[in-house]
């Protein structure tokens, strides 16, 4: 019985060993979103993003928008290729309107996508609305991480900043950032690795970075959002190879130390 064990972990060691070399070259399809795990930029995504404007204290920030690469694959087609990969956000709720420490609590980030054919949402278009960005099917669901940051007021899951204008103008260019948990979406299972550690050393799915700056005065529908910028989602992906390669090993470690022993002891 023992050394039919002994040969199973070998067999499983040598398996895992092996195809972790494929894994490490081979992208990944999720909901027709394709993307390398093993990308030293792996997880990267950026898109461009419209915003409302907020005005005070307990208002939220919301909005949408579009994603324009993944890992440093630029264009559609090559990272989405029959389909494409929009989001939303809100409920992320003004605290503290310190321009220079703006404080947010709460907030989600949805990921949708959809099949192109019926798609008609652009990068850069301020005349669509949320419903534009939040239909198809959802990708990932995301929630605002409660995390600590230096200068500001208190915990909270945005921390923002104006560098020029003021707040509730639609003037104000400024940026942003915070931590995010991965709730569900079709996703969930690649990005849900708990490898980004917050100032307490307790853990996330993912970072993100926004920039936000006055939409062109022409090019603003009415009712449509007033800012517009970018945003940068970092994480880990699984699954990783080097990961896949050390389990490996180990199980074939465990394998043949029991070997060893066996064949000392006879």
């Amino acid at each position: 019985m023992k050394l039919k064990q002994t040969a199973k972990a070998i067999a499983a060691g040598l398996i895992l060993a092996a195809t972790s070399s494929f894994a490490s070259a081979a992208p990944i399809n999720v909901g027709g979103v394709v993307f390398d795990p093993s990308s030293i930029f792996d997880f990267n995504a950026n898109g461009d993003l419209f915003e409302r404007v907020i005005t005070g204290t307990g208002q939220a920030a919301e909005g949408f928008g579009k994603i324009t690469d993944i890992n440093k694959v630029f264009g559609e087609s090559n990272f989405c290729p029959t389909c494409e990969l929009t989001f939303t956000f809100g409920g992320f709720t003004l605290v503290d309107p310190n321009p220079q420490a703006l404080l947010f609590t709460g907030g989600f980030v949805n990921f949708f996508v959809q099949d192109r054919s019926s798609a008609t949402f652009t990068a850069y278009d301020p005349t669509k609305t949320l419903g534009n960005a939040g239909d198809g099917n959802l990708w990932l669901s995301l929630a605002g991480h409660t995390d600590t940051r230096t200068g500001y007021s208190a915990p909270g899951t945005l921390f923002g900043k104006i560098d020029s204008g003021l707040l509730g103008s639609g003037n104000e260019r400024g940026q942003g950032g915070g931590l995010l948990d991965v709730t569900g979406g079709l996703a969930a299972m690649s990005l849900n690795t708990n490898t980004v550690i917050d100032s307490a050393g307790g853990r996330a799915d993912l970072n993100f970075t926004t920039t936000f700056l006055p939409t062109q005065p022409d090019a603003i529908a009415a009712g449509a959002p007033r800012l517009n910028g970018g945003a940068t989602f970092t994480g880990n992906a699984i699954p990783e190879p080097a990961t896949l390669l050390l389990l490996g090993a180990g199980l074939f470690g465990i394998g043949f130390g029991a070997k060893r022993r066996k064949q000392k002891a006879a």
